[in-house]
């Protein structure tokens, strides 16, 4: 009796982590070759993945002078439109960098919200006054990491998708390699899919 309970116990449990024949359809992206352009101290570069001519993220530096902490610092820095949005980590004016492969949800996950009409530090070089100048941010080491975003169309349909992009401190620059976004509404996607 022993033998047959856990037979069918087996059974069952093997049953239950069978894989599905027919997978979950992934959603159908559209992708846009940035062609590695890159952004450096006074030139910015917009990607446009909604109305065609109306740039949704803007990718620009600048230089700062931060007179309380007596430093100056370079930016690379991300805008958006009103109807596009960018996922910042909560309280903060960065977001995490994402590896190929991470789900990027319209719903935004536990510590972080997606915002729109807003800027995001990418990465800046700190020069203090007195000592060795250095950089900062979730996005200093980036290699080929995908920025999350998401678009709402004028119809309301919200679309998510992702920007590659890589950053060279040596030569103070971004690459913008290529982006993606989802053409069905709703849905979640995978970053570098």
């Amino acid at each position: 009796m022993n033998r047959l309970l856990i037979f069918l116990l087996v059974a069952v449990l093997l049953y239950g982590c069978k894989k599905s024949d027919d997978p979950l359809p992934e959603p159908t992206m559209e992708f846009l070759s940035l062609n590695n352009v890159e952004v450096k101290d006074g030139t910015f570069q917009r990607v446009d993945l909604g109305e065609i001519n109306s740039p949704d993220f803007t990718f620009s530096s600048r230089t700062i002078t931060d007179q309380t902490l007596n430093q100056t610092k370079f930016q690379f820095f991300v805008t958006t439109r009103i109807d596009s949005y960018l996922m910042l980590t909560t309280g903060t004016q960065s977001g995490k960098k994402f590896t190929k492969g991470d789900s990027i949800r319209t719903v935004a996950s536990a510590g972080s919200t997606w915002s729109s009409f807003t800027l995001m530090i990418l990465a800046q070089k700190i020069t203090p006054a007195a000592g060795a100048s250095y950089w900062d941010g979730e996005w200093k080491d980036a290699s080929h990491h995908f920025l999350p975003i998401k678009i709402t169309r004028k119809n309301g349909d919200v679309h998510v998708g992702w920007i590659e992009l890589s950053m060279d401190i040596a030569s103070e620059k971004v690459i913008l390699h290529r982006a993606a976004i989802s053409i069905d509404p709703e849905k979640n996607v995978r970053a570098g899919d």
